[in-house]
């Protein structure tokens, strides 16, 4: 395959991406702390436990500044986040885990 062909198809594809983005389709998920509604947008978590844990978390990024102070501190308080895993046996039920970079 020429290279002017490859470009061509990435551009293809990229434009895509941008188009279903652009639509609300691109997101699988929702972030964490958030649900799905039944109107297909993304809600705070009914449980007040999560929306409290949530909205620490946002306060607490904001004292530190990085992201790597901000884990630091959750870590050393033993804090958990909400996560509603999106397959497996736990499939949609909170879950606390241990934060880390990804989550």
């Amino acid at each position: 395959m020429s290279e002017a062909a490859r470009s061509l198809r990435k551009g293809r594809r990229l434009e895509g991406m941008r188009t279903k983005a652009r639509r609300g389709a691109r997101l699988n998920h929702p972030p964490r702390g958030y649900v799905r509604g039944p109107d297909g947008d993304d809600q705070l978590d009914p449980d007040e436990q999560a929306q409290r844990v949530i909205r620490l978390i946002f306060e607490t990024f904001e004292e530190h500044g990085s992201l790597h102070g901000w884990l630091r501190s959750l870590v050393a308080h033993d804090m958990r986040v909400p996560i509603r895993p999106h397959g497996g046996l736990n499939r949609g039920q909170l879950v606390w885990r241990r934060p880390t970079r990804m989550t």
